[in-house]
C-alpha cells in the first residue's frame, strides 16, 4: 500500500512523465490493442481441423491436445475454455516475460503485440492454464538449463521460474497446442518450421522424462 501512494505521489509531480504510473501498474487495453485482442480471438476461433498433413500413425502417437484439454481440437471450443478462464486483459510492464497472469487478468507486455497470431494464441493458451490454480505455478529452471527462450534468445531460463516440474501445466497444454497446429497445417508454409521449433522448445521447458512429457 505504502509503495502505491508514493508511485501515485510521484506520477503527480510535474517531474516525471504523466505515463509513469501505467509503467508500473497494469492499464485497461487502449482501443487498438482491444481490437488487436479481438482479432486474435477470432483467429483462434477459425482454427478448425480439416486435413491431416502428417501420417495419422504418427498423429495418434504424438497428440495430446484431447488428453490435455478435455475434447478434440477445435478452435471454437478452444476460444470457449479460454474464455471460461480470462475475462480480462490488462497492458502493463511484464519483463523479462511477454505476459503473465496476475489471478485476475491476462497482463500484456510490449512484445506480445510483435509475436505472430500463432504465438499470441500460444501465449494465451500457456497464460490461461496457470488460471486453473496454483499446482500449475512454474518451477525454477535448473541452474546448468541449456536451452533459451526461442522467442527471447536475450532472456536466459536458467534460475528462473520457467519450466514445469509435471507434464500437463502450461508448457505441455502449449505443446499440445502447436502440435495440432501443426498436424493439420494450420501455419503459413513460411511458419512450419519455427512452429516445429516452439514446439520443441516447450516440451524442454517439461522437467520430466521424455517419454512422460
Amino acid at each position: 500500500m505504502l509503495r502505491l501512494l508514493v508511485l501515485i505521489l510521484v506520477s503527480a509531480s510535474p517531474l516525471f512523465p504523466c505515463d509513469f504510473l501505467s509503467r508500473w501498474i497494469p492499464r485497461a487495453p487502449d482501443p487498438t490493442e482491444s481490437a488487436r485482442i479481438e482479432s486474435l480471438r477470432a483467429f483462434i476461433r477459425s482454427l478448425e481441423p480439416k486435413q491431416l498433413v502428417v501420417d495419422r500413425d504418427f498423429y495418434r502417437k504424438t497428440s495430446r491436445f484431447e488428453e490435455r484439454f478435455g475434447f478434440p481440437f477445435s478452435g471454437q471450443k478452444l476460444d470457449s475454455w479460454f474464455g471460461d478462464r480470462i475475462r480480462f486483459f490488462k497492458i502493463g510492464r511484464t519483463d523479462p516475460y511477454l505476459a503473465y497472469y496476475n489471478g485476475e487478468a491476462i497482463v500484456l507486455g510490449k512484445g506480445f503485440f510483435l509475436l505472430s497470431k500463432i504465438e499470441q494464441a500460444l501465449v494465451l493458451v500457456h497464460e490461461a492454464r496457470h488460471a486453473d490454480g496454483k499446482k500449475y505455478s512454474h518451477v525454477d529452471c535448473p541452474s546448468d538449463f541449456p536451452y533459451l527462450s526461442l522467442r527471447i534468445p536475450e532472456t536466459k531460463p536458467a534460475g528462473l521460474k520457467a519450466c514445469d516440474d509435471i507434464s500437463d501445466g502450461s508448457y505441455g497444454f502449449g505443446a499440445a497446442f502447436l502440435f495440432e497446429v501443426f498436424a493439420y497445417g494450420l501455419a503459413e508454409r513460411t511458419e512450419e518450421k519455427y512452429i516445429l521449433g516452439l514446439y520443441n522448445s516447450e516440451l524442454t521447458r517439461i522437467l520430466l522424462p521424455k517419454g512422460d512429457r
